[in-house]
């Protein structure tokens, strides 16, 4: 789903003093760190550890930076024996505590307002407090005999997230992983249990059989694939994506049919509810429509089977807290933008629902500490779809309490922390409170968008009408913003579908056919407009060494205003024959910290535009020593 409108105007913007209000009272009591109400940031080499890292201005410091971190560096970095015996100098003790210390402080300082580089975030207080909690009572989920009531509140977070997808919360199932990757190998084990039911005991290699996946998701659509051993050049269907990165329906509907009119099973098709780089957000419910379309076509009279639609929203899940928001009253004082967002997307939020699985990282936009990644079932029957034979299982007891799934896991130990943490979140936090959180990074987002658009010479936004948290742009070497378009619609919309062979790049221009030619042509101005954009990248990412940045908190590229990140992948070419496509890089800002605000974004704008006139500048002199001087 796309926004229809523009980006907005600096009055749609604008926040308002009620949701500032209400946002500086959630953050001060859950994300402040305070020991008056969080006793565990009291302890001396925690409290240590949060004092030189909150509200730092650069997110990466260098280890020179840190009191005795190049030490420390040059040990864990050369250690390869541990000791012989234990310590038992407290003076050794309180050393190795110190060490750990400086370690986590040589780590990324995510409390830091200009950490913004990707789907990641500080994890609030109540998640660190249940996660504390879950490392002292060490519950071993795969059985409940070893875990009790943790497993408890596993279904619970289930049911609770069951109830925001639209989901009936008693028939849900979910299962706690080790991260997003995981949640989408479920997804399509789901499907391939669903196709081919001997598969547990058998097999699946004597079967024909498609996965589809979005040529825009997440790249575990294809590392998953290649573990389940799967042929990803043949046996596996990257469906086509728009320019919005979001998936081509009528390029899904196409691949779909001439599957089953073939009569070959499609086990999972697995979408996106929220890109990684661009929060391109499928429409499930029209995904569904489609598959129950195409299935009725070619097997009217067999319900038994059809394809499992599998939503990656390990990005975009946040949005289902905000099914039945109030536009009208809007009660927590959304800007204009953000109520324009929520009713573009009114109907891809409702559309989750008609996903058989999702996937969900609490450790995103959940403020959670990682790892706490959940694969939620529509029903409980999937998941005995997966059960393996409990011959297999003779060394644990019989489950008496019957709701633990260790048959139907893949992995077998699996650790509590993230449960713990998410249900103390969920709990804490409550629908309001996450609402607000989504809200801060969507607003963001935009007024980010807005100053890129207003400000900024030969940015071009990519995926301006997706609405989330995730701002991607590419710059193009031109103060007229009619140009910079037409160069990124050129490249995005001429038909560029691959690489030139390399070998053909320096062959003659008048060699080249028409056609091949204006192709060539587009191709090496889009490689100069890379060089160009990734030049001023760098030039913001200039050392702690150049005298120019001293006092900005700058390392390795990093700005103190805002710390971004450079992409392999922000935009494509059109698609050829064999749906492949030429990829653009870009920049990119994700807006999940909730410390950061507006001040920072303004700043880093700032220095953007003084980076483009200095980048600009020094290739005025390189092309005046290139022609006079040479």
């Amino acid at each position: 789903m796309s926004l229809s409108g523009p980006i907005g105007t600096p009055e749609d913007n604008e926040r308002s003093p009620l949701f500032d209000e209400k946002f500086d009272e959630l953050v001060s009591n859950f994300f402040g760190r305070d020991p008056e109400k969080w006793p565990i940031f009291a302890e001396p080499s925690v409290r240590k550890y949060l004092d030189s890292m909150i509200h730092a201005a650069c997110p990466d410091l260098p280890d020179s930076a840190v009191p005795n971190g190049e030490n420390v560096k040059a040990d864990i970095t050369s250690c390869s024996v541990m000791p012989e015996s234990p310590m038992s100098s407290p003076d050794d003790l309180a050393r190795l505590k110190d060490d750990v210390n400086t370690i986590a402080t040589m780590s990324k300082n995510w409390y830091s307002p200009a950490a913004v580089e990707n789907v990641m975030a500080m994890p609030s207080d109540p998640a660190i407090h249940g996660c504390v909690m879950a490392l002292c009572s060490n519950p071993n989920i795969v059985h409940y005999e070893y875990a009790k009531a943790s497993a408890d509140i596993e279904d619970t977070v289930a049911r609770m997230m069951g109830t925001q997808v639209g989901w009936d919360p008693a028939k849900v199932q979910g299962i706690f992983s080790s991260g997003g990757t995981m949640c989408n190998l479920y997804g399509y084990l789901a499907g391939l249990r669903t196709a081919f039911p001997d598969s547990v005991h058998h097999g699946f290699g004597a079967q024909d059989y498609r996965f589809m996946h979005a040529f825009s998701g997440h790249y575990s659509n294809v590392t998953c694939l290649s573990t389940l051993g799967v042929d990803i050049v043949d046996r596996a269907i990257t469906v086509k994506n728009t320019v919005n990165n979001e998936t081509d329906y009528d390029d899904l509907e196409k691949e779909l049919d001439a599957c089953l009119r073939m009569r070959i099973k499609v086990p999972t098709i697995l979408v996106t509810f929220g890109t990684t780089d661009t929060f391109a957000v499928d429409d499930v419910q029209r995904v569904a429509e489609i598959r129950d379309r195409v299935v009725a076509r070619y097997q009217p009279d067999d319900p038994t089977w059809r394809p499992h639609i599998h939503a990656d929203s390990a990005v975009g899940w946040p949005l289902v807290f905000f099914r039945g928001y109030d536009r009208e009253k809007n009660p927590l004082g959304f800007t204009q933008h953000m109520l324009q967002v929520l009713e573009e997307h009114q109907n891809v939020i409702e559309g989750l629902k008609y996903a058989d699985s999702v996937t969900i990282d609490l450790h995103k936009w959940g403020y959670v500490p990682y790892s706490a990644s959940m694969v939620l079932f529509k029903n409980k029957a999937i998941v005995n779809r997966l059960s393996n034979d409990p011959d297999n299982f003779t060394y644990f007891n019989a489950d008496p309490s019957g709701h633990t799934v260790f048959h139907s896991t893949i992995e077998c130990s699996r650790g509590a922390v993230g449960i713990y943490g998410a249900y103390t979140a969920l709990k804490a936090l409550g629908k309001e409170g996450y609402q607000m959180l989504t809200a801060h990074g969507i607003q963001n987002a935009n007024y980010l968008r807005h100053a890129l658009r207003e400000r900024v010479p030969g940015a071009v936004i990519v995926g301006s009408h997706n609405g989330g948290p995730s701002v991607c742009w590419r710059l193009y070497d031109t103060d007229d913003h009619k140009e910079a378009k037409a160069k990124f619609k050129a490249e995005t919309g001429t038909g560029i579908a691959a690489r030139p062979p390399r070998g053909d790049r320096g062959a003659s221009m008048a060699a080249i056919p028409a056609g091949q030619k204006r192709r060539s042509l587009i191709v090496l101005d889009s490689e100069a407009t890379t060089s160009y954009h990734n030049a001023v990248y760098k030039h913001m990412c200039r050392g702690l060494s150049d005298p120019a940045t001293q006092g900005k908190g700058m390392r390795d590229g990093k700005v103190g205003t805002l710390s971004t990140d450079w992409i392999q992948h922000c935009c494509r070419g059109s698609f050829d024959v064999y749906a492949h496509a030429m990829k653009f890089p870009g920049q990119k800002a994700v807006f999940f910290n909730p410390w950061t605000n507006q001040e920072s974004i303004d700043g880093f704008v700032d220095d953007l535009v003084e980076a483009i006139a200095a980048v600009r500048k020094q290739r005025q002199r390189e092309e005046f020593k290139l022609l006079y001087l040479s």
